[in-house]
């Protein structure tokens, strides 16, 4: 089924609660009234809301969304990274916000097709956004860390691409400690006109 969520849907889901979707998503809000998903007790987080399309390539937009304090979790056999995963879609992302993911990656999206832009990815432990054998832009983006205060060995990217073709232009890549990019293998990137500030390493190529 496609699954659309209106300007202004609220989702608190409680500790371990996931959300799969097997269709298209359209979550549009609008800047007066956003559309966010959220842990109901900001100590606990929720699992993961997950699209796995059946048919490869289905939509999933985003804009003017925000999702905060999920974590990671396995549905029917399928791991999934992030407290937001996305598998084999057309991706459009805009003025969206990835906040406090309790997980390996803020937002991670594979074999999909990507439009990605004026969006933040704050203060997600491990990598901020994770691109697997995607294609695409990623353009006028926040990605940011900033506090460490009570974290012990983290180590935190901001985006991590594997087998990836990519633009990535004009971010902002702020205070990981670890890579602001880390190109993994079979990646082609261009990188142009981004901002590093206080991180270990700007750009690493693996």
């Amino acid at each position: 089924y496609k699954v659309v969520l209106e300007p202004g849907v609220k989702l608190s889901l409680a500790a371990d609660v996931s959300v799969l979707i097997r269709g298209p998503l359209v979550a549009e809000g609008t800047e007066n009234n956003k559309i966010i998903v959220k842990s109901l007790d900001a100590e606990k987080p929720f699992g993961t809301i997950s699209i796995y399309p059946k048919n490869k390539n289905s939509k999933v937009k985003l804009k003017n969304f925000e999702i905060n304090g999920g974590n990671e979790a396995i549905i029917d056999g399928v791991y999934f990274s992030g407290q937001m995963s996305i598998h084999a879609a057309n991706v459009f992302i805009d003025n969206s916000s990835f906040i406090n993911s309790k997980s390996d990656d803020g937002i991670n999206i594979k074999y999909s097709t990507v439009e990605i832009k004026n969006s933040k990815f704050m203060n997600n432990i491990g990598d901020g956004i994770d691109l697997d054998y995607c294609k695409g832009i990623f353009i006028n983006n926040r990605l940011i860390f900033e506090t460490y205060e009570g974290l012990k060995n983290i180590e935190t990217d901001g985006l991590d691409i594997s087998g990836t073709d990519i633009k990535i232009k004009e971010n902002i890549f702020e205070n990981f400690s670890d890579k602001g990019i880390s190109v993994g293998e079979k990646s082609y990137p261009l990188i142009t006109m981004n901002t590093f500030n206080n991180n270990n390493m700007a750009v690493a190529i693996k």
